[in-house]
């Protein structure tokens, strides 16, 4: 039974992860509803995945979240509720590490109470389709996150929020030396990059384009100097990109995501082959 596992656990659980399949984390059964979080007092890092609110309640959760020593969440099915009353100005302000896999949040933006109170958070993912436009929150907020070394998005804009990728990029510039890992992503069609502006001379890669070399230095350019991981949309409609996109690439880069339609096999070779080479390296994962 999950109450007595809970109960001889409760002195050692700091990892847990909630959600309605069998296999690894912490399994309650369908529909119980009753398992709280201050049931684990030494918990610091917490995943609710697919199915975790068949589990918990989220009145429950939220006073939970509040008065525990959690510094590291993962929660998937986020919509306005969730937003309202788990992601508080207080207990964001402890976060170190946030993932959100958003469901529907049509009156809140996820990003509001992040970027005012996320003053600890060193990693921040958000994935999911944006119901409301979020651009001015980047810009309002342009300091926020001092700590962050990790930092993805992947969204379809449902409304049109043309500047929301260039607001993220102006955003990150100042923040690039500090990035180890950087996530830009959306879906590969014309529709999707102008609604969010993905693309041009505001977008991801015209940041990109404007990183530092070894070689030449602008006024304007950006230093990726730690990134090592970088995961990235490719625009549609060209064709031959191994070297268009392959010369933006941060120097740095040791492991390398690219999604787009217009990625077979062989074009994706070329550009992990043309990088490789005009690092020296072996190879790119």
């Amino acid at each position: 039974m999950v109450r007595n596992y809970i109960s001889y656990s409760v002195g050692t659980i700091v990892d847990a992860r909630i959600h309605s399949s069998d296999g690894f984390g912490l399994h309650i059964e369908p529909n119980s509803r009753d398992a709280r979080i201050h049931q684990f007092p030494h918990l610091v890092h917490l995943m609710l995945d697919d199915g975790w609110r068949q589990h918990l309640s989220l009145t429950h959760l939220s006073h939970d979240l509040g008065v525990s020593n959690i510094k590291k969440l993962r929660i998937t099915a986020v919509c306005d509720d969730v937003l309202r009353r788990c992601i508080t100005p207080a207990f964001t302000s402890v976060l170190t590490y946030l993932s959100l896999g958003i469901a529907c949040t049509a009156s809140i933006s996820p990003y509001r109470v992040i970027l005012e109170h996320g003053v600890n958070l060193q990693y921040l993912h958000v994935d999911g389709p944006l119901y409301i436009a979020s651009s001015q929150h980047f810009r309002r907020y342009a300091h926020a996150l001092p700590c962050l070394t990790e930092f993805g998005i992947n969204h379809m804009g449902l409304i049109p929020d043309p500047d929301f990728f260039p607001a993220v990029c102006d955003f990150l510039r100042p923040k690039a030396p500090q990035l180890v890992r950087l996530e830009l992503k959306t879906i590969c069609n014309k529709p999707h990059f102008d609604q969010l502006g993905f693309h041009g001379e505001n977008g991801c890669w015209s940041m990109l384009r404007c990183t530092i070399s070894s070689t030449a230095a602008v006024a304007s350019a950006v230093s990726f100097s730690e990134l090592k991981h970088l995961s990235i949309t490719i625009p549609p409609g060209r064709k031959n990109i191994s070297l268009h996109y392959a010369n933006l690439i941060p120097n740095g880069v040791t492991s390398l995501v690219l999604s787009g339609n217009n990625l077979n096999p062989k074009s994706a070779m070329k550009v992990v082959s043309f990088y490789s080479s005009k690092l020296c390296l072996p190879h790119i994962n």
